[in-house]
């Protein structure tokens, strides 16, 4: 406390009295809130991105079932498909790159950023010479890298 003996604090305002306005601000009852001229716009190719992304989504999600299937028809011969490919181990490893590959791209994607793209290419791509090597000649393991880097470098100028 001061020694002043005033009890008010020190971070109070005080207004004098002749410096208060008489009457509060006129209010208009009708008056339409403040809209600005120019909305806030998406960020060009925001829907394009949002559909690629969710391509390699589902890209990741079959891949990761193919790789999981391959793996379990690897460690028991009896729950084998009818056509196994000629070199499963590196089938396996080329469903594992789609799967990482496609969930990477997708992450890069929903971030719009262009840093992991190299990555996400290099596992989009070895997955696709890893099924040739392996034997496997499919729409699905062809056709997924394939189209996901066509993809990718459809988009590839709205990335940051």
């Amino acid at each position: 406390m001061r020694a002043t003996g005033d009890l008010r604090s020190r971070f109070t305002l005080v207004i004098p009295e002749e410096e208060l306005p008489l009457e509060p601000p006129p209010v208009e009852p009708w008056t339409e809130p403040h809209q600005d001229e120019d909305p806030v716009r998406p960020a060009p190719g925001s829907g394009r991105l949002t559909a690629v992304a969710l391509y390699f989504a589902v890209s990741g999600v079959l891949g990761a079932a193919a790789t999981l299937a391959l793996g379990v028809a690897i460690a028991d011969p009896s729950l084998a498909f009818t056509t196994t490919p000629e070199n499963p181990v590196v089938a396996l490893a080329a469903g594992w790159l789609l799967t990482f590959g496609s969930f990477r791209t997708n992450y890069l994607l929903s971030r719009r950023t262009k840093s992991g793209g190299p990555l996400a290419v290099a596992c989009l791509g070895c997955s696709l010479i890893g099924s040739v090597q392996a034997g496997q000649y499919g729409w699905f393991v062809l056709g997924l890298p394939v189209i996901g880097l066509a993809l990718l470098a459809s988009v590839w100028r709205h990335l940051d």
